[in-house]
């Protein structure tokens, strides 16, 4: 059998590159069609190929005139974020064929990690391929929890999961209070070092707090102070709680009059719930008169047991109004039929100075006094 030694080209098997020879059973110079040939790929595989008058099929027909394949790369394996694009190109020859349905040089969307082979043809026909692999990485589910509504001066605080690395916008830290100062959109971006960063976002909506204005008028007889606020701003309607009456009941009036000295408080709430606090101080006026005192002594010894005001007689409109230091009204009477024991609702009442209104129903200004209670 005579040897006829081809110049083929390297065949790329799992990218190892084997020589080749092959030898004409016929024994002849000439190299005849249909005839089977053996064909080497490096000892010890033999393997048999057909050769036709152009080309030795060898898995794939090459030309013979293919001494060196064409150097077909597919570009560097890779990694890419869920979701995101990517573009394989090939180089090396002159026409590619991506398996897999993908076109050259084209963008596509992997949805999971896989290799992916390309052919490349030269101008001789000669072909090569070579591999690239796509591993798609999954995206950080970072968790910043629910947008939220806060009033100004309010601390919040943002906690975000997901991820070791956790950054914030506007300079706020992960787990940290912080006091808003206004309506904003914060950003956290979270990350593990896979470059597939992952993000959500928080909107805080900051409700401002209602304004007081006020005017106080001092005590000038007795239990005559009173204040008078204006309330702006904020979400109306709005609610007043006086401290004078106690706390958390919301159904005080916007201002309190019949004041002795001391401090008052209010807490005014608007219609987002949002508060403001303010404290005022009802002095004694140094200008305003002098007290009219009165002295009861309901011990039951039959001297100074009620205060009468039998004068009102002569005032058959009047009204008498009795109140404790702290406004409550705890007796009130026409003022003709009027007369107070030392009692309200049955019960005696502690030893303190009350205090007394009378409104003539004349058109006169109220008269004030104290009724010093005493056993």
């Amino acid at each position: 059998m005579k040897k006829i030694c081809l110049f083929l080209p390297l065949l790329l098997i799992g990218r190892i590159a084997f020589s080749q020879e092959v030898f004409s059973p016929a024994g002849g110079d000439t190299i005849l069609n249909g005839i089977h040939y053996a064909y080497t790929f490096g000892e010890p595989i033999i393997e048999t190929g057909y050769l036709s008058q152009n080309s030795v099929t060898q898995g794939f027909h090459q030309p013979l005139e293919c001494p060196v394949l064409p150097q077909v790369s597919g570009g560097n394996d890779t990694t890419i974020c869920a979701g995101s694009g990517v573009v394989l190109l090939g180089s090396g020859a002159d026409l590619y064929t991506w398996q897999s349905g993908i076109t050259n040089g084209i963008e596509f969307f992997p949805d999971s990690s896989q290799s992916y082979i390309v052919e490349g043809i030269d101008d001789r026909g000669c072909k090569a391929s070579d591999t690239v692999f796509i591993e798609v990485s999954t995206i950080l589910d970072i968790q910043a929890g629910g947008d939220t509504t806060v009033c100004e001066g309010d601390t919040v605080i943002l906690t975000a999961t997901g991820a070791p690395n956790l950054s914030w916008s506007q300079g706020v830290n992960n787990g940290v209070p912080f006091v808003p100062s206004s309506t904003e959109t914060y950003i956290v971006i979270g990350s593990s070092g896979n470059n597939c960063d992952g993000s959500d976002t928080v909107i805080i909506t900051v409700n401002e707090v209602p304004i007081i204005s006020s005017n106080v008028t001092d005590v000038s007889t007795s239990f005559d102070g009173s204040i008078d606020i204006d309330v702006s701003g904020g979400n109306p309607p709005y609610a007043f709680d006086w401290d004078n009456d106690g706390l958390g009941d919301l159904d005080d009036s916007e201002d309190i009059v019949f004041l002795d000295t001391g401090s008052y408080m209010v807490t005014v709430y608007d219609n987002n719930g949002c508060e403001v606090l303010a404290q005022f101080t009802v002095s004694k006026d140094v200008d305003g008169g002098y007290d009219q005192t009165i002295v009861i002594t309901p011990n039951g010894d039959g001297q100074n047991e009620t205060v009468d005001f039998e004068w009102l007689d002569n005032y058959p409109n009047s009204e008498v109004l009795i109140l404790n230091r702290w406004g409550q009204a705890i007796y009130s009477s026409d003022g003709p039929s009027a007369s107070w024991d030392g009692t309200y609702e049955d019960k005696l009442l502690p030893t303190a100075d009350y205090y007394f209104i009378i409104d003539l129903g004349d058109g006169s200004a109220p008269q004030t006094g104290t009724i010093t209670l005493k056993y």
